[in-house]
Protein backbone atom coordinates (compact mmCIF):
# COMPACT_ATOMS: atom_id res chain seq x y z
CA UNK A 1 0.00 0.00 0.00
CA UNK A 2 3.04 2.17 0.51
CA UNK A 3 3.79 1.53 -2.97
CA UNK A 4 0.71 3.19 -4.16
CA UNK A 5 1.03 5.89 -2.46
CA UNK A 6 4.02 6.95 -3.02
CA UNK A 7 3.19 6.52 -6.58
CA UNK A 8 0.35 8.92 -6.54
CA UNK A 9 1.66 11.26 -4.79
CA UNK A 10 4.96 11.26 -7.41
CA UNK A 11 2.45 11.76 -9.98
CA UNK A 12 0.32 14.36 -7.98
CA UNK A 13 3.08 16.00 -8.18
CA UNK A 14 4.03 16.11 -11.58
CA UNK A 15 0.85 17.07 -12.51
CA UNK A 16 0.87 19.58 -10.47
CA UNK A 17 4.04 20.96 -11.36
CA UNK A 18 3.13 20.77 -14.88
CA UNK A 19 -0.03 22.88 -14.27
CA UNK A 20 2.12 25.62 -12.90
CA UNK A 21 4.48 25.25 -15.64
CA UNK A 22 1.64 25.79 -17.77
CA UNK A 23 0.42 29.27 -16.15
CA UNK A 24 3.82 30.40 -15.57
CA UNK A 25 3.92 29.66 -19.34
CA UNK A 26 1.06 31.46 -20.37
CA UNK A 27 1.56 34.40 -18.30
CA UNK A 28 4.91 35.24 -19.54
CA UNK A 29 3.78 34.36 -22.72
CA UNK A 30 1.07 37.39 -22.36
CA UNK A 31 3.94 39.66 -20.89
CA UNK A 32 6.07 39.05 -23.87
CA UNK A 33 3.47 39.93 -26.97
CA UNK A 34 2.37 43.44 -24.93
CA UNK A 35 6.13 44.13 -24.32
CA UNK A 36 6.71 43.32 -27.72
CA UNK A 37 3.91 44.89 -29.00
CA UNK A 38 4.87 48.20 -27.44
CA UNK A 39 8.59 48.47 -28.31
CA UNK A 40 6.84 47.87 -32.09
CA UNK A 41 4.59 50.80 -31.67
CA UNK A 42 6.99 52.92 -30.28
CA UNK A 43 10.30 52.32 -33.21
CA UNK A 44 7.33 52.55 -35.79
CA UNK A 45 6.31 55.95 -34.81
CA UNK A 46 9.70 57.14 -34.02
CA UNK A 47 10.88 55.96 -38.09
CA UNK A 48 7.80 57.92 -38.82
CA UNK A 49 8.72 61.40 -36.93
CA UNK A 50 12.57 60.91 -38.59
CA UNK A 51 11.26 60.23 -41.93
CA UNK A 52 9.55 63.20 -41.63
CA UNK A 53 11.87 65.50 -40.54
CA UNK A 54 14.22 63.82 -43.33
CA UNK A 55 12.25 64.01 -46.10
CA UNK A 56 10.66 67.82 -45.22
CA UNK A 57 7.07 67.25 -45.85
CA UNK A 58 4.75 69.71 -45.83
CA UNK A 59 0.91 69.70 -45.82
CA UNK A 60 -2.09 71.48 -47.48
CA UNK A 61 -4.12 73.61 -45.85
CA UNK A 62 -6.75 71.77 -43.72
CA UNK A 63 -9.58 73.53 -45.34
CA UNK A 64 -8.23 72.56 -48.65
CA UNK A 65 -10.25 69.75 -50.87
CA UNK A 66 -10.70 68.36 -54.29
CA UNK A 67 -13.88 71.21 -54.35
CA UNK A 68 -11.59 73.92 -53.87
CA UNK A 69 -8.58 73.07 -55.22
CA UNK A 70 -8.07 74.68 -59.24
CA UNK A 71 -9.27 72.75 -61.91
CA UNK A 72 -6.44 73.95 -64.22
CA UNK A 73 -2.48 74.54 -63.85
CA UNK A 74 -0.86 77.77 -65.89
CA UNK A 75 2.67 76.66 -66.32
CA UNK A 76 5.16 79.56 -67.66
CA UNK A 77 8.42 78.14 -68.96
CA UNK A 78 10.87 79.12 -71.66
CA UNK A 79 9.12 78.21 -74.66
CA UNK A 80 5.50 79.95 -73.10
CA UNK A 81 2.66 79.52 -71.23
CA UNK A 82 1.24 76.12 -70.92
CA UNK A 83 -2.37 75.01 -69.19
CA UNK A 84 -3.09 71.34 -67.95
CA UNK A 85 -6.14 69.99 -66.89
CA UNK A 86 -6.53 68.69 -63.36
CA UNK A 87 -9.14 65.75 -62.54
CA UNK A 88 -10.33 66.80 -59.35
CA UNK A 89 -11.03 63.18 -58.69
CA UNK A 90 -7.55 62.01 -59.41
CA UNK A 91 -6.97 60.89 -56.18
CA UNK A 92 -9.72 59.18 -55.51
CA UNK A 93 -9.86 56.79 -59.51
CA UNK A 94 -5.58 56.23 -58.62
CA UNK A 95 -5.86 52.59 -57.75
CA UNK A 96 -2.90 51.33 -59.98
CA UNK A 97 0.14 50.50 -57.91
CA UNK A 98 2.54 51.66 -60.59
CA UNK A 99 4.21 54.73 -59.92
CA UNK A 100 4.36 56.43 -63.68
CA UNK A 101 0.47 55.57 -63.68
CA UNK A 102 -0.35 58.21 -61.26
Amino acid sequence: MTKNKLLSCVIGVIILSLLVGAYFYQRNKVAVHQQAERLFVQMLQEEIERKERNLNLFHLFSESSSDTLPLKICIITEEGKKAYEVDSLKSKKNISRNLRNR
